[in-house]
Formats: C-alpha cells, structure tokens, sequence
C-alpha cells in the first residue's frame, strides 16, 4: 500500500485543524496577511534607489512599527472576541433548542452510566460541547450497554453534530466581525497615535512623499480595469 507523501499529511493536518474551525483559519490567514504585507513593505523602501538614506532611517522604524501594530492588533482582537463568541457557545448562552434539550435528557439520565464513565463525561459541567464530545466518542461508546449506546446514538450524536457546526459558525461570524472591528477602526487609530508620537519626537513628517520619491511598487493596468471610469 502506498504511503502518503510528507505534502499529504501536511494537507490532512490543515484540513483536520482549520474545518472544524473556520474561524482560527481566518484570524491565522489574516494575520500571516498583514505580517507578508509588511515585509513587503519594509522590503520595497529598502530597495528603492530614489529614497536617500537619511529618509530610510527615518522611515524604516515608522513601518516597521506599523507592521507591528497591523498584525499585532488584528490576531488579538480577532482572538479574544473569537475565544468570548466560543466560551458562550460552550456554557450554553446561546445555543439551538434541540441541543439544549438534548444535554438536558442526558444529565436526566446520568444513571446509565458508571461513577467512573460519568467523572469522565462530565468532566467539566460547564463545557456543554466537550460533555457532547466526550459521551459520543466512539472510543466511550464501544464499552456501553447496548440500551445505553442505542440512547446515545439516536438522541445525543445529532445533537454534538449539531452543536459543532453551531460553534463552527459562530466563531467564523465572530471573527468576521471583529477583523472589521480591528482593520478599519481600532488598527488606523492606533496608527495615527503611534505615527503622531512620531513626528512629536522626530520633527519629520510621517508619511511617504510619493512626489518626491515615486511609488515604491507600480503594477501595470488590465485594459478591461482601465475601461472602468469611477
């Protein structure tokens, strides 16, 4: 039988990680964003010839600040407001109302388990989804009684299907909220803040002359862009 090749498992790895979780991958996705733009950035004024070397030891700094407070403040926002949207979810704040009733019959029902399986699914009582998880794992159901797997199959696995396609989805609206939260609000004002204290210390302007200097980076037109007149 043939093994799958390094490249292989690295895809199943990402796949296994981020489908369950669109959220993370787009906080990750959008931090590794801000974080290439800002090498390209930096990289771009190093490289260009019209920008004398007093202006680039003035400029360096400001971008490299920059690059810090874009990826910076955007992974922490988007996490922290992701990581809140997901403790909700987990405690039951907002839930769907099968699901609830479905955790609600099974702690109804907590005698058709053992001292022992019963300190392994309830764990942690506040965690709705790991109590889900927990009680449908295959691995658990296996060693049951058959009344008491037949219960488990037909009443609490749609219920975690349910409920892990719920978090999913709160957690990617979450997150979408918050990049925008972070991109064009909080981010540019921190910006502002970072570049006015800035020229405050330095007495130099905080931006790029593009007259003076050029563009650090020009990409030619598509003809069919170039119709469009706005």
């Amino acid at each position: 039988m043939q093994q799958p090749s390094f490249f292989q498992k690295c895809l199943t790895k990402i796949w296994d990680t981020y489908s369950k979780d669109v959220g993370k991958s787009l906080i990750h996705l959008g931090a590794v964003g801000w974080l290439f733009g800002a090498l390209a950035q930096v990289g771009a004024l190093a490289f260009n010839k019209k920008i004398d070397k007093e202006e680039k030891n003035f400029l360096f700094p400001q971008e490299i600040a920059d690059g810090v407070i874009n990826v910076g403040l955007y992974y922490t926002i988007c996490q922290g407001i992701k990581t809140f949207a997901d403790k909700c979810v987990d405690k039951g704040k907002f839930i769907p109302k099968n699901v609830n009733e479905a955790f609600e019959k099974l702690l109804a029902n907590k005698h058709f388990f053992s001292t022992q399986e019963q300190s392994q699914i309830f764990a942690n009582k506040k965690n709705i989804t790991e109590t889900l998880s927990a009680v449908t794992d295959s691995s658990f159901i296996k060693n049951l009684a058959p009344a008491v797997r037949d219960f488990i199959t037909n009443e609490i696995k749609p219920a975690a299907a349910k409920m892990s396609g719920w978090k999913n989805g709160v957690g990617t609206l979450a997150t979408f909220g918050a990049s925008v939260l972070a991109c064009n609000i909080i981010t540019p004002y921190a910006r502002n803040i970072v570049a006015s204290k800035i020229q405050s210390m330095t007495g130099k302007k905080t931006y790029y002359d593009y007259k003076a200097y050029g563009k650090i980076c020009s990409f030619s037109q598509s003809k069919t862009f170039s119709k469009f007149k706005i």
